[in-house]
């Protein structure tokens, strides 16, 4: 599971970026490189946001808004199977046998 969320998150930020620097790079010379542009994203997906750089064009806009949406409901998602594959949040053993000693009394 950690290497789905992993991947997850890297395709995001990769695919994204690579989106972005497509519409941008030609109009926006923030934008000048691959690696630029991911900075961009991982900052924004990371709602830091530091202001240096924007996109300037409507498909970069619209990139970033939809990057932005899929951050939101992929990243809760990936780390709620984490956890969940973890049992980091889950019963303890003791837990688990005194719920079986309940069900099994009734």
């Amino acid at each position: 599971r950690l290497a789905q969320f992993i991947t997850t998150i890297f395709m995001l930020v990769f695919i994204s970026a690579g989106l972005i620097y497509n519409a941008e790079h030609m109009v926006n010379p923030d934008f000048s490189n691959f690696f630029a542009t991911a900075y961009f994203v991982l900052v924004t997906l990371t709602t830091v946001g530091f202001g240096d750089l924007h996109p300037v064009t409507a498909a970069g806009r619209a990139v970033v808004c939809l990057t932005i949406l899929l951050g939101v409901a992929l990243v809760p998602i990936e780390l709620s199977k984490l956890l969940e594959a973890s049992n980091f949040l889950g019963e303890s053993d003791t837990d688990k046998e005194s719920n079986r000693d309940s069900e099994s009394s009734l």
